[in-house]
């Protein structure tokens, strides 16, 4: 099992969230959605918090977006 969470990890580097902000990638604030879904993201492994730094997982992060994105902006 710990052998797929390691592929995994490989195949979903990490960025931070000022850097996937500015890269143009990300359709909606991500900003906005740490603050209003923090907990939803981190549980479904979006966002990870590293020390001070917030850290976006792009594939889950849009998988999240595509299963919580018709509650809205606040939920």
């Amino acid at each position: 099992m710990k052998t797929n969470q390691n592929s995994s990890s490989k195949s979903n580097p990490l960025i931070t969230l000022p850097a996937f902000k500015k890269s143009g990638r990300c359709p909606v604030e991500p900003n906005h959605l740490l603050v209003h879904h923090k907990q939803s993201l981190v549980d479904f492994g979006a966002f990870v918090r590293f020390g001070r730094r917030w850290l976006v997982d792009e594939e889950k992060f849009f998988d999240w977006l595509r299963a919580n994105g018709d509650k809205g902006s606040h939920y």
